[in-house]
């Protein structure tokens, strides 16, 4: 059995970038429709002291024409 002192400290390391991919559905109700969608998201964290972050995010539904979501995300 390990014990430890007050003095440990966690082990769980702060990484400043976080990267995302997904892929799922989008329904369309008015059409009664479900289509592939695709995305991703970059999220950059500038400190562990700090909620401070900026970011990017993409998706795309595949329909009889693509769409695209595109924008950037800061807080």
């Amino acid at each position: 059995m390990k014990t430890y002192s007050r003095e440990h400290k966690s082990e769980h390391h702060f990484h400043n970038n976080h990267i995302a991919i997904f892929v799922g559905a989008s329904s369309v109700f008015e059409k009664s429709g479900t289509h592939l969608t695709l995305g991703a998201d970059y999220i950059r964290y500038f400190s562990p002291e700090s909620d401070f972050a900026l970011g990017v995010y993409s998706e795309a539904i595949f329909d009889h024409h693509t769409e695209w979501v595109v924008g950037t995300v800061l807080f």
